[in-house]
């Protein structure tokens, strides 16, 4: 009987010691959480550090039971003092080596695979999976890490390890590994072009899982910064303006508060305003702000051998580029080579190679180039050794080429062919081809980034449509374009231009509206290559729809304040006054105060479109169609347009004028002439005299202008005309002086709809001759109802530095 219980007692204690093991086990792989061989390793150093705890500890409690005998031994007479000192300096002493033995052994062990298993783990095997090709990997792997970290769930039989998930310690590590398996999956659907599902839910669900009152406040502010960059990122491609811009403004207020140092987070900040600026086609702005950032660097005693600096560098570059300051742009390029090439292996090398590029293949557009930004490259330099000399042109496109190319071989190993970066390098590459004038290899390149991209065009709507209208447009020279899939790109243009518009600010419409009027033109460009009745009638609606939206939208915007509650036309008054301050402020906190007004300006307008009874300004609710019924029989609407010619190699224009009657079927296209004919009859020689009657003594610019649309009207026609480009310089009065016609000059034909107030126009005051340093007026000539107005421009004009204008008495006579 007692050797039963022996043996169940032994097997016992066995079960309980390996349960014990396994829990030892499992708490280890817990902490450790392994990601890749270091985390293994990781993970085997827990388990040794485990071991030692549970040696130390059990030397503890054996030495202190054996503390105790002796204790009771020393009461009953029968030990002495020195054998129990003895033995506690022998218990300690075991301690003490046994942990220095296992720190001195294992301690650079457990950090070093602490650190590698943190620093690979995650992001960083994402991208190298990305950096391989191998995408399907990355997103499995991504999957796999985010739902891990998300349903960690801990069996109650690992009681040690439900213990320690108690603990604010352990809550606090796994919130960090599920933030960072969250951004990491976040960041995989971004980059992988070929799924459907959305990377924003990920980056907004990390955002909320920031809020948890474990992380500090200023951890809240750091870990906030990535997915809020992402996500203005993810808005901007797919062109939700709005969106965008409450997360960079968001950003601002993080950068703002986050670990940094002045420089770097002015120079963040202007980053976050020069990408807003870009976006809108505000790219002044965009410059100004790059330039004040590589000067606050240069003036910083930061780096100049960095990503940063370099990344600063070319940025300026591409400005300089736009600027066409070509001169500056090869100093900051040659100036950026020896920093470029020592990061060859990362992916700022693929940017540098992409300003490169652009510059070779403007030098070679525009006949010009520094040699030296050709030099930096080993492989040029061998190949023109044992070639016959290429004129400087030549060696320019063929430099170009290859920046681009191996560009793109280097995002393509990097991170594969279904992502953003690479199709965002395969059109560069594309309209590389198409801006020299080879189209089978540019359509060959655009065709490919719309395959690409197609799964996922509803989020990199901007990339896809502007690969797909290129291809469009090469097509068209060829054969002539189906209308519905021109449409599909006219939708997505105005579809964005609806939903952002009115949260854009007045500078915001007008910079916008350019950027807008540019991508249109393109568009336009493929209806008349159709010139069929459909065509015509989508161009001059687009033509409708983006002349003057900027004056329209705020017209629309002023019409509605007059009949608002006073509090909104206080506020918008307000906003006028901090503007004209902001305009007279000091200069080093402009780009404060600017932000500010800019958040306040923004605010005003969601404030505004929340009110019910407030309608934004459509650009496509007037048609040619309603136009068409405002003409009465004798009446003639001629929008005339100019559209920039993207064949290979010309900077030309060509004038159309799109003709409504009141019998018309479809707006009817007629070629008018090219910009160059144009500006040669403008640019006579003499004086001002000889110059006028140059151009209004004959018929010359009549035939160009004029004369192709005789066939559409009357001796008694009422035209309705609104001019563009270069002929807003032209006097149509005076060129139509021997005519009967009857002239209205419009900013758009779209006016017509309000014809009757036009006609109602026919009073004007006339102010000319002004003293502006008298407070009385002296003329005699303005009627009494006048005179009182006069004085007050005198008096609102009194400055010294305001001198006579002694011709304008002659003019207004």
């Amino acid at each position: 009987m007692k050797d039963k219980f022996e043996k169940l007692l032994t097997f016992t204690v066995l079960i309980l010691v390996l349960y014990l093991i396994i829990n030892i086990l499992h708490l280890s792989w817990y902490v450790a959480n392994p990601e890749g061989v270091f985390g293994f390793f990781y993970f085997l150093d827990v388990i040794r550090s485990m071991l030692t705890i549970i040696l130390i500890s059990t030397v503890a409690l054996v030495g202190v039971w054996y503390l105790i005998y002796l204790l009771i031994s020393f009461f009953k007479k029968s030990i002495n003092k020195t054998k129990i000192f003895k033995t506690l300096v022998a218990i300690i002493a075991v301690i003490i080596i046994s942990a220095f033995n296992h720190v001195w052994v294992n301690g650079f062990s457990t950090y070093f695979s602490f650190k590698l298993a943190d620093k690979y783990s995650y992001i960083k095997t994402t991208e190298d999976y990305l950096s391989e090709g191998k995408t399907e990997e990355a997103l499995e792997y991504s999957i796999k890490a985010y739902e891990k970290e998300k349903s960690r769930k801990i069996s109650s039989i690992f009681f040690l390890t439900k213990l320690f998930s108690k603990s604010e310690y352990d809550k606090r590590e796994k919130l960090f590994a599920r933030y960072a398996s969250t951004i990491n999956y976040g960041l995989c659907l971004k980059e992988i072009i070929s799924k459907d599902i959305s990377a924003e839910n990920y980056f907004q669900e990390a955002l909320t899982l920031t809020n948890s009152s474990l992380f500090t406040d200023l951890e809240k502010q750091n870990l906030k910064i990535f997915p809020t960059l992402n996500l203005a990122e993810i808005y901007q491609n797919s062109g939700e303006y709005q969106k965008s811009d409450t997360f960079f403004n968001h950003l601002y207020v993080l950068n703002e508060n986050a670990e940094t140092n002045d420089i770097e987070y002015l120079i963040n900040t202007n980053f976050i305003f020069s990408e807003q600026a870009s976006r809108i086609g505000d790219f002044e702005k965009f410059i100004q702000l790059n330039k004040q950032s590589l000067d606050l660097y240069k003036n910083s005693e930061l780096s100049s051998k960095s990503s940063f600096y370099l990344t600063l560098l070319l940025i300026n570059a591409a400005g300089e580029l736009f600027n066409e300051n070509y001169s500056k742009a090869a100093d900051l390029i040659i100036e950026a080579t020896p920093i470029a090439e020592e990061k060859n292996d990362k992916p700022i090398y693929q940017f540098y190679l992409g300003i490169k590029g652009q510059y070779c293949a403007l030098g070679y557009l525009n006949s010009f180039g520094n040699e030296k930004v050709l030099k930096s490259n080993l492989w040029t330099r061998l190949k023109n050794l044992f070639s016959a000399e290429q004129i400087l042109a030549e060696k320019m496109k063929l430099e170009a080429e290859m920046c681009y190319k191996e560009a793109l071989n280097l995002t393509q190993d990097y991170s594969g062919e279904n992502t953003f970066a690479y199709n965002s390098q395969l059109i560069q590459l594309a309209q590389f081809y198409f801006t020299v004038g080879d189209n089978k290899l540019a359509k060959k390149h655009y065709d490919k980034a719309l395959r690409i991209l197609n799964p996922k065009k509803e989020e990199y709507k901007d990339l896809y449509y502007q690969a797909y209208l290129k291809s469009l447009i090469i097509t068209s020279s060829q054969s002539s374009i189906e209308v519905n899939r021109i449409k599909e790109i006219e939708d997505f243009v105005f579809n964005k231009v609806n939903e952002n518009y009115i949260f854009f600010t007045e500078e915001e419409k007008e910079k916008y509206a350019i950027y807008i009027d540019k991508y249109i033109n393109q568009i336009n460009e493929l209806h008349i290559q159709n010139n069929s009745d459909s065509s015509t009638e989508l161009l001059y609606n687009n033509i409708l729809a983006i002349k003057n939206i900027a004056l329209y939208s705020n017209s629309n915007l002023r019409t509605f304040l007059n009949e608002a509650s006073v509090s909104l036309k206080l506020e918008y008054n307000n906003l006028l006054a901090k503007k004209k301050e902001l305009e007279l402020g000091v200069e080093n906190t402009h780009l404060k105060k600017a932000k500010v007004l800019n958040q306040l300006e923004k605010a005003f307008n969601q404030k505004l479109n929340n009110e019910t009874s407030f309608k934004p300004f459509q650009p496509r609710n007037i048609n040619w169609s309603i136009i068409k019924q405002k003409l009465l029989p004798n009446e003639v609407a001629i929008e005339i347009i100019n559209i920039p010619i993207s064949k290979f190699p010309t900077s030309n224009s060509q004038y159309y004028a799109l003709v409504i009657q009141p019998n018309s079927i479809a707006p009817e296209l007629i070629p008018l002439f090219k910009e160059d004919a144009l500006k040669q009859l403008m640019n006579a020689k003499g004086n001002t005299q000889d110059r006028i009657n140059s151009i209004y003594g004959n018929d010359n610019i009549y035939n160009l202008i004029i004369k192709p649309l005789e066939a559409y009207l009357t001796p008694k026609s009422i035209i309705y005309l609104s001019k563009s480009g270069l002929l807003h310089n032209i006097s149509f009065p005076a060129l139509l002086k021997n005519k009967d016609w009857e002239l209205h000059i419009l900013g758009s034909t779209r006016q017509i709809i309000n014809k009757n107030k036009l006609s109602e126009l026919r009073s004007v005051a006339l102010f000319g001759g002004i003293n502006y340093n008298s407070v009385n007026s002296d003329s005699t000539n303005i009627n009494r109802s006048l005179s009182t107005l006069s004085e007050n421009v005198s008096k609102g004009f009194k400055n010294e530095n305001f001198k006579d204008l002694k011709y304008t008495s002659i003019e207004i006579k």
